[in-house]
């Protein structure tokens, strides 16, 4: 019962392809739906032919083309921020058979992990062609090592409207002036659900990947995430981030004047945005709009 989703040229053609040697003359209308065989989104359909007693077999896809439909639906979960609870929703509203939790959490160990190489391998090549730039522009250290300018910012999980700053993740992104590319990006989680469940259960925790790296204030992510960014620009990219660009918070440059990730002699110079002060700028000027004076 319910709907499915099929490659639908692929069925045709199975169809078309099904020729029965019986010797009867029979084909695949005279065939009927023994069973079904469902594994998630995808279906195998079994057939028995009612005059040659012929079986054939039916798959809603081809595989091996492109990527599984399972596979497809939970990357596009994560896509658009679901989880399986909206998506096992949604299927039940369309009337098709969704995949259980079982097979989406191991879909997205997988894809999770792919995503995570995929990035890394990105910012890898951003790094290479950051340092080229570097090397052709002649920014180099006196050590040899290319020196680069670079955009940093940090973004939450939840909106602070510059009032409460009690987000649980957050991250940190840092990208190549010249090449518009990451260079690398900072996560911080202050929640685990598996360890919190655990804790208010009062049980032991059980063996998982956790992503819990962070047990200070939400406003301390930001500069935490950038800095690890600078201290790990040399084993990354091999490069020297001496110019960053960003926001007017001093909380980063404080930490990076702290760290002083490339030595005495070659210190972060902190290069204000200019999209900030215009909009700080603005804020203030629509500020003053709104202040009345009384004689």
């Amino acid at each position: 019962t319910g709907r499915r989703i099929v490659d639908i040229f692929y069925i045709f053609q199975q169809i078309k392809n099904d020729m029965h040697d019986g010797g009867f003359g029979c084909s695949f209308m005279n065939s009927e739906l023994v069973k079904e065989i469902r594994n998630g989104y995808y279906c195998t359909w079994i057939f028995k032919c009612s005059m040659c007693l012929i079986t054939t077999k039916i798959e809603s896809e081809r595989t091996g083309t492109y990527i599984q439909v399972n596979k497809a639906t939970v990357t596009a979960s994560i896509g658009i921020g679901i989880g399986y609870s909206q998506l096992n929703e949604f299927s039940a509203i369309i009337d098709v058979p969704c995949l259980s939790s079982n097979t989406y959490g191991k879909l997205f160990e997988q894809i999770s992990q792919n995503i995570e190489q995929t990035a890394w391998e990105q910012m890898r090549l951003a790094g290479v062609e950051e340092k080229r730039l570097a090397i052709e522009a002649g920014d180099i250290d006196s050590d040899g090592t290319p020196l680069c300018i670079v955009v940093a910012d940090g973004q939450w999980g939840k909106r602070s409207y510059k009032t409460k700053y009690d987000a649980l993740s957050g991250a940190a992104t840092i990208i190549g002036f010249r090449t518009n590319k990451i260079l690398f990006v900072g996560i911080r989680n202050r929640y685990c659900c598996l360890c919190e469940r655990a804790h208010a259960l009062k049980l032991t925790v059980r063996d998982h990947k956790c992503f819990l790296n962070w047990d200070k204030a939400s406003t301390g992510m930001e500069a935490d995430g950038i800095a690890e960014g600078f201290v790990r620009s040399v084993e990354l990219h091999g490069l020297k981030f001496n110019r960053l660009i960003g926001d007017g918070d001093s909380s980063v440059s404080k930490r990076l004047l702290e760290l002083v990730p490339y030595g005495s002699h070659q210190l972060v110079k902190k290069i204000e945005c200019r999209n900030h002060i215009l909009r700080n700028y603005s804020t203030k000027l629509s500020a003053l709009t709104k202040i009345i004076k009384y004689p």
